[in-house]
């Protein structure tokens, strides 16, 4: 393991409308937060309206928050590097990886030969503008810069987790419980050098699926680095023509929920299509803002 590095903490997806973005994830039976302002997408007291929905789910490495953040940059007041992401195709903006010790993983990076962001912190609370309750927020991270691979990556270290261990946000109607892996499409010529480049940022072997697919484990949760085909094989459901976006579909991911028929009923219900495949159920990346996701159950549960 990389000093300073505790697992995969949260995705990133940049969207090009925030409340639609929300009523698209509410339908798939996520419970999200209120509209959140937030000063590095350009909201807050930038003066803008930037800002981000979350869905919190259950942390599977101590420290970490495994959610997924929904984020718009506000083009006039956001910083360059959350606008730089919101230029990205449909799917994962950036990754960010959690840190107990933000210091001691950019020295471990910069051996690496990354270059970083100065640290980027935020200290104060946040007032839900639904339900009035208010939650402190701190945290200090940084962003990778010029890491010439095809995704933006970042870490943070998370000073305060109450709102993200707050049972009415990690509630999901679908009995969602955590991201087990996210899967990210690269070129058949790039995928050796993709999972190199993700085993020594996390400090992990690279385990071979076959020869459309690897996958890294920063300690919980993977990274899955795959060819088209290999994604194919993965997310079927992203095939079909009237299920993708204007740009090629890049992004999937592993959600583990309690219950797959509890999870079909609830899309059912929503009017959601799905292909049920019995052992995971698979969601067109056009009914999840370009991400092609895949409900599991996790034999643990």
């Amino acid at each position: 393991m990389v000093q300073g590095l505790i697992d995969l903490d949260h995705t990133i997806f940049m969207v090009r409308d925030l409340p639609d973005a929300r009523d698209t994830w509410r339908r798939l039976g996520f419970t999200t937060t209120s509209y959140r302002p937030n000063p590095f997408y350009g909201g807050g007291e930038t003066g803008g309206r930037g800002g981000n929905h979350l869905v919190v789910l259950t942390e599977q490495s101590a420290g970490t928050t495994n959610m997924i953040e929904l984020a718009w940059a506000d083009p006039d007041y956001a910083h360059p590097a959350a606008l730089e992401a919101s230029n990205k195709d449909p799917g994962l903006a950036r990754l960010m990886l959690a840190s107990d010790n933000v210091a001691d993983l950019r020295d471990s990076w910069a051996k690496l030969g990354l270059a970083m962001s100065p640290n980027i912190s935020h200290e104060g609370t946040y007032v839900d503008s639904e339900t009035g309750q208010v939650d402190p927020v701190k945290y200090c991270g940084f962003i990778v810069e010029d890491n010439s691979w095809d995704y933006n990556l970042g870490a943070a270290q998370v000073m305060d987790f109450t709102q993200f261990t707050r049972p009415d946000l990690q509630n999901h109607q679908n009995g969602a419980r955590y991201w087990k892996n996210v899967t990210l499409r690269v070129s058949s010529d790039d995928i050796a050098q993709s999972a190199d480049f993700m085993s020594k940022l996390c400090g992990s072997k690279v385990q071979m699926l076959s020869d459309n697919a690897a996958e890294v484990t920063a300690h919980n949760i993977s990274v899955r680095l795959v060819t088209a085909k290999g994604f194919q094989e993965l997310f079927p459901a992203s095939t079909n023509s009237d299920a993708m976006l204007p740009a090629e579909v890049n992004t999937g991911m592993d959600i583990v929920v309690a219950s797959l028929p509890k999870a079909q009923d609830v899309l059912t219900e929503n009017g959601v299509s799905v292909l049920n495949e019995g052992e995971a159920i698979h969601i067109a990346p056009r009914d999840a803002t370009g991400i092609a996701i895949k409900f599991i159950e996790d034999a643990a549960i």
